[in-house]
Order: C-alpha cells, then sequence, then structure tokens
C-alpha cells in the first residue's frame, strides 16, 4: 500500500505543479470500537415493514403494514376508528368487533426500506410469508407469483412465532 501511495504522490505532484497531497487512513481502532449513537427503539423507527398480531391469547389475528412514518404513529393510527366506518384500517375494524387490543408489545419490525417500492414489495413478501389474515386487499400494490411459494414456505415466520413465545411467557 505504501508504494502505491508514494506512485499517487509522485504523479499528482509532477503533474499539477507541486500541490501537496495528503494521506488519511479509513480503517482506525477508534472507528471500530466507539459507537457513539445508541439504537433507534422500535417504536421511533421510521421506514418499517412491520407485523401485528393480536393481544389476546386465543386470537391468532395478524396484519403485516409497511409505513413510512414512525412505527408508534402508525400503530396509533391503527387503533383510532374513522368518521366513515368502512375507511377503518383492518386492525381498528379487528378492534371494534371483536373487543380485542393491540399495543406495541404485539408490535415486530419484519423489515426495513428508505424507498415505498422497495417497502412495498418486502410487505407483500412477508404478507406471502405470514399469510396475514386481517389485511384486506392482499397483493394490492405488489403481486409476488405463486413460483415464489415453495421458497417463501422455507422463511420462518416472525409473527406466528413471536406470538406463540409471548403466550408461553404469560402462562409461565
Amino acid at each position: 500500500m505504501e508504494n502505491t501511495s508514494w506512485l499517487f504522490f509522485s504523479i499528482y505532484h509532477s503533474y499539477l505543479y507541486n500541490k501537496t497531497t495528503y494521506f488519511k487512513a479509513h480503517n482506525i481502532v477508534t472507528g471500530k470500537l466507539v459507537h457513539m449513537k445508541g439504537k433507534t427503539p422500535k417504536e421511533k423507527r421510521s421506514n418499517p415493514v412491520y407485523g401485528i398480531t393480536c393481544g389476546t391469547r386465543d386470537c391468532n389475528a395478524t396484519y403485516v403494514g409497511e409505513t413510512k412514518q414512525s412505527l408508534n404513529a402508525r400503530l396509533e393510527q391503527h387503533k383510532k376508528p374513522n368518521i366513515i366506518q368502512a375507511q377503518n384500517s383492518a386492525v381498528c375494524s379487528h378492534i371494534l368487533e371483536t373487543g380485542h387490543s393491540i399495543g406495541m408489545e404485539n408490535t415486530f419490525i419484519l423489515d426495513n426500506g428508505e424507498q415505498w417500492h422497495g417497502r412495498g414489495i418486502k410487505k407483500a413478501i412477508w404478507e406471502c410469508v405470514e399469510t396475514s389474515s386481517l389485511n384486506r386487499n392482499s397483493r394490492l400494490h405488489f403481486h409476488v407469483s405463486h413460483i415464489w411459494d415453495r421458497v417463501l414456505q422455507g422463511v420462518l415466520r416472525q409473527l406466528i412465532n413471536n406470538m406463540q413465545t409471548s403466550h408461553r411467557s404469560s402462562i409461565a
């Protein structure tokens, strides 16, 4: 590396009329050891593809969604009924019809994506994996071909596994 740096220095120096050249190491120890920024709590994370499970023990209802907002803001929107009953979210309709509840403890981040298009594709894939029961107009924006069904069967279902784990811990 030292010889390469010297080669660039000599070429740059001779062609650009004695300009000073500096070299900076990018791989330094402090960069590997110090992490000043703490981990963002899940409720404050933006751009998630998320899953919600019903908070009632005997209900296996699940919902997969995506949002640009923070997860907490979107969860609050799911909980609030709309003035026009038909425009309620699927999660809100489930809460109103059954009297069940949801909360941050029943919400899981499945994936992240900065761009709407990427989040939409990830949401469609997770809808296939989780076989979400509350989603309306399933695969409305993005359609995952049935060719992928066998591959997606091998993906670990996060929502059902988390739901079973939380029910087991509440029994103990």
